[in-house]
């Protein structure tokens, strides 16, 4: 009798750690099993991209209906120029006067730098020096 006690301890203490794993293994299989319905998905539309995609030279049946609608139409194109360039000097003038003024650009630089990955941008290295890095 004593002898079929410790066993039937030794067997429910076993049953417990393997209770207690499968406790832990059951989120991680959940996750696993979300993440390959999830390839599941992807796999489904990659098939529909390549059959979509199977004939570049070819338009699909909805392109060439738009086409016969607007052949059949009375849809008329009308395409618009741009103007022309300016082309007094005064014009020109005040153009290469705006380009001539420096920029200031110090108000931008500041959150240039990331001194998270230890990267300083060029721009930062030569408009003021680094901050101290947090710690």
């Amino acid at each position: 009798e004593t002898e079929k006690q410790a066993v039937r301890r030794a067997l429910i203490e076993e049953r417990g750690r393997f209770c207690t794993f499968i406790t832990f293994l059951q989120p991680v299989v959940n996750g696993e099993l979300t993440m390959l319905g999830e390839i599941t998905h992807l796999q489904g539309i990659i098939d529909d991209l390549v059959v979509l995609t199977a004939e570049p030279h070819k338009l699909p049946p909805a392109s060439e209906q738009v086409i016969k609608d607007l052949k059949g139409s009375d849809y008329s194109w009308s395409y618009q120029t741009p103007p022309s360039s300016p082309s007094s000097s005064s014009s020109r003038k005040s153009s290469m006067c705006s380009l001539a003024q420096p920029a200031t650009t110090t108000a931008r630089l500041s959150s240039v730098s990331s001194h998270d990955s230890g990267f300083v941008s060029q721009d930062a290295t030569y408009s003021k020096p680094p901050s101290p890095m947090p710690s």
